[in-house]
């Protein structure tokens, strides 16, 4: 979770610090939030759980929790089948729950898409500008952990993964000295090495994404419209007879 020094060194200033909402164990919500993984067997007993709803109070749960040498787990989703949340280590839990916005940036002539957000509501948001993203067809799995894994789906042997459309990430990073900065890591400007390492590689190993930056190599951002795939009229999944989508079964 600790990205190199130039990386946090050079991140974009935050103009505030703001304390994120915080639930501790015996609190409303934390026993839903514990649950919130697929997977039963692994449940995280954290002794605070984050839920920012801006960058700036991701960057503050995360200086945070570096301050106080805690063990840090992040989730967007929750459809983890494996510890990597949901373990005995993790000791600040950040929950992206509440980032879902999906729009078009402008300044980087991108899609921006919040890590929390989930496939069913970036599939709605980003078709009402005719355009989607090569993604998985369970709705329910959040932006965070799916595109920065590589992003596969129905559409991937015509457009390719997700990963292939990721123009930016907006992240929280921590450098050599503890300092936890907000970074935006582009293909083509700034920190292109943390860019890359989201392309495919899986999260969680350089900070905390907040949103993507979403658009096709082939596109210049003019307008948001060629700025993506077009949405196909319909898709099918094959299932053999008798059994459940297995990306959906609960652990």
């Amino acid at each position: 979770m600790v990205a190199g020094g130039a990386a946090g060194a050079l991140g974009r200033p935050v103009a505030r610090a703001a304390e994120p909402a915080v639930v501790a164990p015996g609190e409303a919500d934390y026993a839903r939030l514990t649950l919130r993984g697929y997977n039963r067997r692994f449940v995280a007993q954290p002794r605070r759980i984050h839920l920012p709803g801006t960058t700036a109070e991701v960057r503050e749960a995360v200086a945070r929790a570096v301050r106080e040498r805690l063990p840090v787990g992040v989730r967007s989703g929750g459809h983890c089948f494996d510890d990597f949340v949901d373990n005995a280590n993790t000791r600040a839990l950040i929950d992206l729950e509440r980032l879902t916005e999906v729009g078009w940036d402008q300044r980087y002539r991108a899609f921006s898409v919040a890590a929390g957000a989930e496939l069913s509501t970036v599939y709605d948001r980003l078709g009402r500008w005719g355009v989607t993203i090569p993604g998985g067809i369970c709705k329910g799995v959040g932006a965070g952990g799916h595109i920065s894994g590589g992003g596969y789906g129905p559409l991937s042997r015509r457009h390719g993964l997700v990963a292939d459309h990721l123009y930016g990430v907006e992240m929280v990073a921590v450098d050599a000295r503890g300092e936890a900065s907000v970074v935006v890591a582009t293909r083509d400007g700034p920190h292109r090495d943390l860019w890359w390492a989201h392309t495919g590689g899986g999260g969680g190993n350089f900070g905390v994404v907040t949103r993507f930056l979403l658009r096709s190599p082939d596109a210049d951002g003019g307008a948001p419209r060629p700025g993506g795939p077009p949405p196909p009229g319909a898709t099918r999944a094959r299932r053999g007879r008798g059994r459940r989508n297995r990306c959906c079964r609960r652990g």
